[in-house]
């Protein structure tokens, strides 16, 4: 019985044996039908692209790897070049504004320069001075002394005496740290706060839990950057206030910013001997003119540019070596002909055609009167926010733009509701461009008018908004309804 187990069990394992070895040859097998059909693959596509030649007008040249040099082949050029767009819908509104501009002889219309409404809108800050207002009221809320910050040279742009003995009731300010902390590794014992330690929308007991007991440890907490810190509801009454009479009474320009935009602004009148209802909170004493009454001109200030922080988002810059630089904007120039920022006048010929008395600070002030300004892009931008803030109406083409914010703001606070600011809704601006192949000027000039008459006003701050965006507050106004006076006259 035994002889008979054991012989069916070895006949039993001969099978399983036998099994196996058929399933590997079976797969194996298949593997090999399969790599003959890939090598017959390979080998008919690679004649079939060697069939085809080379890809007509384009050529592709391999270069080192340790070369940093872009080269743009004469072919791709050519392919660039090609067709243009036609510009018949943009010559036809050019056209049509001219000869509106040409054969219009009625007078001005009576509410040509008054206030679109009387509640103005706000937009947000320029980001230098609301990072100063910002660490103001945090000096304030953790009863801590304020060194001058120390970026950008702020006593080159603001009077540092004067914004110490303003804010001299509420917080104590000095110029640099005493001696015994300015030899500190501030990095190597964790006194360095940046904006990634630090919520965009913390509250003011964040840093009374977090900040306070490092401040106590350490003696000196250095903040970096705090653009947007603190700047949301709920926040005490007393360190809005304090923000508000930071941004509009205690940061106050130079007098060499003053004097040039001073400058500015009086051949911007054409020499008016009369003052404008902001130039006394702009300029300071260089406001005051003497000499007969002229007659009474008005201008219109128009802000084009993006800062630098919105060129990097909108990719209009690029970095790398001088000479990668030119070739990168030599492609650029040929296949992105409408991103290339205008550079030179020639590009503005179609708006200063229309426009004749369209000036910039450039044309306005001499080569030895912006000399001093011109390696300072935050003092040149100082002259440009006067200039805007002081316009009888201002106009802005992007409505997120830090420096149009900050200008609106001021035209509100001190304009008392007689000040303009133009603020164009982009969505209806390009439902009427969209329709400008059969738009008549009349039409398209009325539509333009109501769009901006019908903007969204907005009476107070908003819960949740900035004050330097909307100043219409308790906080930082007397009379919020009006808008006539700041709380604190000084």
């Amino acid at each position: 019985m035994e002889q008979k187990q054991q012989q069916k069990m070895h006949i039993m394992m001969r099978k399983k044996m036998m099994g196996f070895k058929i399933a590997s040859n079976r797969s194996r097998l298949a593997f090999g039908i399969l790599l003959a059909f890939f090598i017959v693959m390979n080998f008919w596509m690679i004649s079939r692209i060697q069939d085809s030649g080379p890809v007509k007008g384009l050529k592709l040249r391999f270069m080192k790897s340790n070369s940093s040099k872009i080269s743009v082949p004469e072919e791709l050029r050519k392919i660039g070049k090609g067709k243009k767009p036609q510009k018949t819908a943009y010559a036809r509104l050019l056209y049509k504004a001219a000869h509106a501009l040409a054969e219009y002889k009625s007078t001005e219309p009576k509410d040509l320069w008054l206030e679109p409404y009387h509640r103005e809108t706000m937009v947000t800050l320029w980001l230098l001075q609301m990072a100063v207002c910002n660490i103001v009221a945090v000096a304030r809320l953790l009863n801590a002394t304020l060194v001058i910050p120390s970026f950008i040279q702020f006593g080159d742009i603001y009077q540092e005496d004067y914004f110490i003995d303003y804010l001299k009731p509420d917080i104590r300010i000095v110029k640099e740290l005493p001696k015994e902390l300015q030899s500190l590794d501030l990095e190597a014992i964790g006194s360095v706060v940046t904006d990634a330690d630090i919520g965009k929308e913390a509250k003011p007991s964040f840093y009374l839990k977090h900040i306070l007991p490092l401040l106590m440890k350490n003696r000196v907490v250095h903040f970096v950057g705090f653009g947007n810190r603190l700047a949301s509801d709920p926040i005490p009454y007393h360190l809005q206030r304090l923000r508000c009479r930071c941004n509009f009474h205690a940061l106050r320009f130079t007098p060499k910013i003053q004097a040039t935009a001073a400058l500015l602004v009086k051949r911007m009148r054409q020499n008016a001997r009369h003052a404008g209802s902001l130039d006394e909170y702009l300029v300071g004493p260089f406001a005051k003119r003497k000499g007969k009454i002229k007659k009474e001109f008005r201008y219109l200030g128009l802000h084009l540019r993006f800062e630098i922080d919105m060129v990097a988002h909108s990719l209009c810059d690029f970095g790398g070596g001088e000479e990668e630089k030119k070739e990168l904007e030599a492609y650029r120039e040929v296949h992105f002909p409408g991103l290339v920022e205008l550079k030179n006048t020639t590009k503005l010929t179609a708006l200063t055609s229309l426009f004749p008395n369209m000036v910039t600070k450039e044309n306005l002030l001499s080569s030895s009167e912006i000399k001093p300004f011109l390696n300072f892009s935050s003092q040149l931008a100082a002259l440009d926010f006067i200039a805007c803030t002081a316009a009888d109406v201002f106009a802005m083409t992007d409505s997120g733009s830090q420096l149009s914010s900050l200008v609106s703001g001021y035209r509100v606070y001190y304009g008392g509701g007689k000040m303009p600011t133009i603020r164009p809704n982009k969505r209806r601006l390009a439902d009427i461009f969209m329709k400008n192949n059969t738009i008549e000027w009349k039409v398209f000039e009325t539509r333009i008018r109501k769009a901006v008459r019908q903007n969204k006003r907005i009476f107070a701050r908003p819960v949740g908004r900035s004050v330097y965006r909307y100043p219409r507050c308790s906080e930082c106004m007397c009379n919020t309804q009006e808008a006539t006076l700041p709380f604190r006259p000084r």
